[in-house]
């Protein structure tokens, strides 16, 4: 690997960062997200982005006046569960590597 992989694009809301994304640097920088869209997990930082939003949280819900706490996963743990996926894949039932794993 000769440059790092993460790509940090900033501006003004409205200036085409996501369009950019999407057709440009997915396409032709990333071969990560040719083949497997889920390899690739946006996150989009801003001064209420929290830990939580980056790790995971748990979130109460009331239902039927009761409350009950759910989890969401952050950008983080998407992108480790992911990674794990693709090592997972890369070895056969008995430890046996049969191909390299994808970058996430």
């Amino acid at each position: 690997m000769n440059q790092p992989i993460q790509k940090i694009i900033f501006g003004s809301p409205g200036t085409g960062k996501s369009y950019r994304i999407v057709t440009e640097i997915i396409p032709n920088d990333l071969d990560i997200g040719k083949e497997n869209p889920e390899n690739i997990i946006k996150t989009v930082f801003h001064p209420e982005y929290t830990y939580g939003d980056f790790m995971g949280k748990l979130v109460p819900i009331t239902k039927s006046g009761k409350v009950e706490y759910n989890y969401y996963e952050g950008h983080f743990l998407k992108a480790l569960s992911q990674a794990y996926k693709n090592i997972k894949d890369a070895y056969d039932k008995e430890g046996k590597q049969i191909n390299q794993p994808q970058k996430c």
